[in-house]
């Protein structure tokens, strides 16, 4: 939604999430159906939680607990009598401060509302209602703080909708602190309502920005401070950023509850009584729910998207930035909740500048903002993720944490804007392209008011692409700012082009639509500006149609060329490219591209592979897309990448290195490799022992001083906190069959928390070609206090290409037989050889082993049974000093083992009755019927009993729609649509 331009009927717009006098529930006679949550301890809770904060860890202010309430199971309906049915529940959990909703399933039908109340007789505080405008696509609605430990959910609706209903409640927020009720924080801190006339002027120079930061909730338990950031569009689009380590991500983001203007009334003087105790601040004004944009743990940052309008009554700002490395000088500003308190503001005129990691070397372009002390005020738990600004009130970093505190002259970090920008490289993990979608180029932008009218004009697309003489229209948005009607012109159009309005002039907050048409026969790339005013002010923008007259001609391939051998394990394909055009790309194991290992589409004539195998024979193809269709293949490709021979390990003896517990640490460990190399590849192991091991950052750094990022904090973003287990004996590679998602994910139990091989989180190829000679230096960051451990070990095995193999094979075949699958091979020459590895992996990258054998014997011989699909298998051949080598990769094929749908019925479906699915053969041990809607989410699960060949499931409550149901056992999916048509 874009609030300064479509929404500007902002009622009608926005989340109906606030407390209303309005419109009271019906009226409450006799008892009401009453779920009572187990009773928490406060005071343990509290306590345990005060122990806990630490830099770096989203603090918490509720104890989430897990119910699962529907309609259908809890609570009692009534029909009202007039056509409507009321269902109503209360809910208690003993001693809450407050309690907040998380439904993890919400779709209210037309005509339904959803109010929660505090369900006292003289009180009746209500919130709500939640109608069908909070149906969002994530499915979900998280709900803003209710005072009180009991509450009451009551939902009204019309009796006919009542099977249409889509309520499933699974967390409620027991608050055990107070949210808005205790005051924590330090009494150094400065109310950000203090003014000249409280001798605090500095502060008047900031009421715009101040307006910009909003307390948090995320899953209804942890808080952290958020911000509003502008984008070069300046559009509205309603972006909020935090810190990474707050634990926003794309699984939570919808539980994110933004509270604004939550200040206290007066200025508390600073350092008094009344500064460090309770204030009146209220938390009435808020968003509900949010869609994750991107996230960089590097910079600790993440970006959302909100999905619903800024609240009118905000009264909000859109922040500016700028993302230069430029160090911020005199002035700099942090505005903050902490320890979820009212909002305060903190000044330094210290020399900040740029650091490498959180509290690292300082480095001119690093990851984060040094902040050396604050002058005035302080920042505490909570204010994680607020930003700071410098004079000019432009954002530069977001508050990773730190040491500062009241009565100290500790430092805080923030992660840097300017890193954050480019991030990782990748839309979900940089700034970039959410914050200058149009690729401007600007380096940094002023704030502007959410509620303040803009003279603006702004296009949706601004580049489009045509296949002549078909007309091209972009949707015109005119700020409603303008004072009078706004003509609309475009002084540069092109020979060839012509334009037409839907409205000229147009009325200042319209939208109205520009149709622009080529010339039959024209073509190329055409840019013109479209400006508008009303006589006193002027806006403009730039827009660009790309023109085609025909289907694009064959591309020609550029690298690698054919036959290319000795090419790298994640290599560049390029080609020959038109600007407007698109491109579709494929690589296959086969020259009939029967055997597809990766497809896509590029709008740049090249694109980088993922991790390819070694000493293996690939084909590739590219064509050429515009609007007037698909142009044909180009000829088929073929390269062969290098094979690998991979060293010893070389192991570090600077070990073992302590990591203190006293606060945050960084310990180094060298390690001189004095034998020369080509580097192609390498695997990094590291063992450290460790109380916590997700407060632990891993980087490689080479002799030249290139860095690599092994891992940051296991866990994170999944957890605010990160892993809690003890130690971990890793190893990195970038071929490795468990990415770096599966190490995240890791937290198991036990002496070791995390073991194995993993793709790291940054590629070790930035390594490749490097000379090995010199010290190489394995830095670990501990990101927060009272945990200790050390570096127990840590080595490199180094890989490039080898040139002769330590055998040679005379036979490597994969030959069907029913289900199984017989592997041979035969050795020509076995010199000074030790054993061979047999390896299958079901993609063609990621291989697991399923065989060893000893040499000698000349000819082998493996059985791979009762195995189905398409399977790929390598060997891997080690000499006798360790040293390495791949075969080729060959391929078997059977269809062994995979169930198919032969029938499912009745189909269309009525909804109320059963729906019958019949497969050919019967169903293997764990199968899982999962149902999805067209949009893609899952409505239910169930697993089935093995040997099954007919089952039947309940399709009743699913609305009218179309529905895809999957099988789903172990790697094997089968999927078929059905239909509800009621």
């Amino acid at each position: 939604m874009r609030y300064l331009t479509n929404c500007l009927l902002a009622l009608a717009c926005l989340s109906t999430a606030f407390l209303s006098a309005q419109t009271l529930p019906s009226t409450r006679q006799g008892e009401i159906p009453t779920l009572v949550m187990p009773v928490q301890n406060n005071a343990q809770l509290m306590a345990l939680e005060l122990e806990a904060r630490k830099p770096g860890r989203a603090p918490q202010f509720a104890n989430v607990l897990d119910v699962d309430v529907r309609p259908t199971t809890h609570g009692e309906w009534n029909d009202n009598g007039d056509g409507t049915s009321t269902w109503m529940l209360r809910l208690s959990s003993p001693g809450a401060y407050t309690l907040n909703l998380g439904f993890t399933e919400y779709w209210m039908p037309a005509g339904g509302e959803l109010f929660l109340t505090t369900g006292k007789k003289e009180n009746w505080d209500v919130l709500g209602p939640f109608t069908p405008a909070d149906n969002e696509t994530h499915n979900e609605l998280w709900t803003p703080i209710l005072d009180g430990d009991q509450l009451i959910i009551e939902v009204r609706l019309p009796t006919a909708e009542q099977a249409n209903l889509r309520l499933w409640l699974t967390n409620v927020g027991h608050d055990y602190l107070g949210f808005n009720q205790k005051s924590v924080s330090g009494s150094c801190n400065i109310d950000v309502v203090c003014a000249d006339e409280d001798g605090w002027g500095i502060v008047d120079g900031y009421r715009d920005i101040i307006r910009s930061v909003a307390v948090m909730s995320r899953g209804g338990g942890t808080f952290c401070t958020g911000f509003l950031v502008n984008n070069v569009r300046q559009d509205g689009t309603p972006y909020f950023m935090t810190a990474n380590h707050c634990g926003m991500n794309a699984g939570n983001a919808a539980s994110l509850v933004t509270y604004w203007n939550f200040e206290n009334t007066t200025c508390r003087v600073p350092g008094s009584g009344a500064s460090g105790g309770g204030g009146d601040g209220v938390l009435s004004t808020n968003n509900t729910g949010s869609v994750w944009r991107a996230s960089n743990p590097a910079s600790d940052m993440t970006i959302v998207e909100m999905d619903d309008p800024i609240n009118p009554d905000a009264d909000a700002f859109f922040a500016g930035w700028d993302f230069s490395y430029d160090v911020p000088l005199d002035t700099v500003i942090g505005i903050h909740h902490p320890s979820t308190d009212e909002k305060r503001i903190t000044f330094t005129f210290q020399q900040t500048y740029y650091t490498n990691g959180f509290n690292g070397p300082a480095d001119v372009a690093g990851t984060h903002l040094h902040i050396p002390d604050w002058d005035l005020g302080t920042t505490e738990p909570g204010s994680s993720g607020s930003p700071v600004f410098d004079k000019n009130r432009r954002i530069r970093g977001q508050l990773h944490g730190g040491q500062a505190a009241c009565g100290n002259d500790a430092y805080d970090t923030y992660g840097s804007f300017a890193r954050s920008w480019e991030g990782g490289g990748t839309p979900s993990s940089r700034l970039r392209d959410w914050l200058d979608p149009d690729d401007t180029g600007v380096t940094f932008i002023d704030g502007v008011d959410v509620n303040a009218p803009q003279t603006t004009v702004f296009a949706n697309p601004v580049e489009q692409n045509v296949c002549s003489p078909e007309s091209s229209t972009y949707s015109v948005i005119l700020g409603a700012g303008f004072a009078t009607d706004v003509q609309l012109n475009i002084e540069d159009l092109p020979a060839g082009l012509s334009a037409s309005y839907s409205q000229n002039p147009a009325t200042p907050g319209s939208t109205i639509t520009l149709t622009i048409t080529p010339d039959a026969g024209l073509e190329g790339n055409f840019a013109f500006n479209l400006s508008g005013t009303d006589g006193a002010e002027t806006d403009q923008v730039s827009l660009q149609l790309n023109v085609a007259s025909g289907v694009p001609a064959i591309t020609t391939q550029i690298s690698p060329a054919a036959d290319e051998s000795n090419v790298s394990l994640t290599p560049v394909l390029s080609w020959d490219g038109t600007a407007g055009t698109t491109y579709e790309y494929q690589l296959a194991i086969d020259a009939n591209f029967s055997t597809l290992l990766a497809t896509g589409t590029a709008d740049d004539p090249n694109i980088t592979l993922g991790a390819l195998e070694e000493g293996t024979n690939y084909f590739w193809r590219v064509r050429t897309l515009n609007d007037c269709g698909n142009g044909e293949w180009s000829t088929s490709r073929n390269f062969v990448t290098l094979a690998l021979s991979c060293q010893a390990n070389e192991t570090s003896a600077n070990v073992p290195v302590t990591i203190s517990g006293d606060g945050t640490d960084e310990i180094s460990s060298a390690l001189n490799i004095s034998q020369e190399a080509d580097i192609s590849a390498m695997e990094v192991n590291v063992e450290i022992s460790h109380s916590y091991i997700g407060d632990l950052i891993v980087t490689l750094i080479s002799p030249d001083g290139v860095e690599v990022i092994l891992f940051d904090r296991i866990g994170v973003p999944a957890s605010g906190f990160g892993c809690p287990g003890d130690n971990l004996n890793l190893s990195f590679d970038d071929n490795a069959a468990m990415d770096y998602a599966a190490l995240e994910a890791t937290c198991g139990g036990g002496a070791i928390t995390a073991e194995g091989l993993f793709q790291p989180l940054e590629s070790l190829t930035a390594f490749n070609n490097e000379s090995p000679l010199g010290d190489w230096t394995l830095r670990v960051n501990d990101e927060a206090g009272g945990d200790a451990g050390a570096l127990q070990s840590w080595g490199i095995a180094f890989c490039n290409a080898s040139a002769t193999l330590p055998v040679q094979l005379s036979k490597f075949t994969a030959v069907n037989d029913g289900c199984d699958v017989i592997i041979d091979w035969a050795a020509a020459l076995e010199d000074n050889f030790d054993f061979y590895q047999l390896e299958v992996s079901a993609d063609g990258r990621r291989f697991t082993t399923i065989a060893k054998e000893h040499g000698g014997k000349a000819t082998y011989q493996f059985v791979d049974e009762a195995v189905s699909g398409t399977n790929f298998y390598r060997l891997k051949m080690v000499d006798l000093d360790n040293t390495s080598a791949y075969s080729e990769v060959i391929v078997a094929a059977n269809e062994c083992g995979k169930p198919a749908v032969t029938s499912i019925f009745p189909n269309p479906t009525a909804g109320g009755e059963l729906l019958t699915v019949q497969f050919d053969r019967p169903l293997a041990e764990g199968t899982v019927f999962r149902i999805y809607s067209a949009d893609g989410r899952q409505l239910r699960s169930q697993t089935v009993a093995a040997g099954l060949t007919t089952h039947t499931l309940d399709v009743d409550g699913l609305p009218t729609g179309t529905y895809f149901l999957r099988a789903v056992t172990g790697s094997e999916v089968v999927t078929k649509g059905f239909v509800v048509s009621r």
